[in-house]
């Protein structure tokens, strides 16, 4: 496999087209996946400590997860 494409949840034909189109040539070296995640997983309970962090870990996403709706992802050998 040399490349990961993840599909953002609501893009159901984008993940149906590509998955198809990727399945056909077994020798491809594309997977395709549904992204599963169902939102922000940090929540908070109660009082919140001062942060520690000077600033925010997670990076921007990349332009085509909010355009296309898809991230592409070469994994390489």
């Amino acid at each position: 496999m040399s490349h990961l494409i993840v599909v953002r949840r609501g893009h159901a034909g984008a993940y149906e087209t590509l998955k198809t189109e990727f399945e056909r040539d077994a020798n491809s070296g594309v997977r395709v996946l549904w992204d599963r995640r169902r939102g922000e997983r940090r929540e908070t309970f109660g009082e919140v400590k001062p942060e520690r962090r000077h600033q925010e870990r997670r990076g921007r996403p990349p332009a085509g997860w909010s355009s296309l709706g898809v991230l592409v992802v070469d994994v390489g050998a």
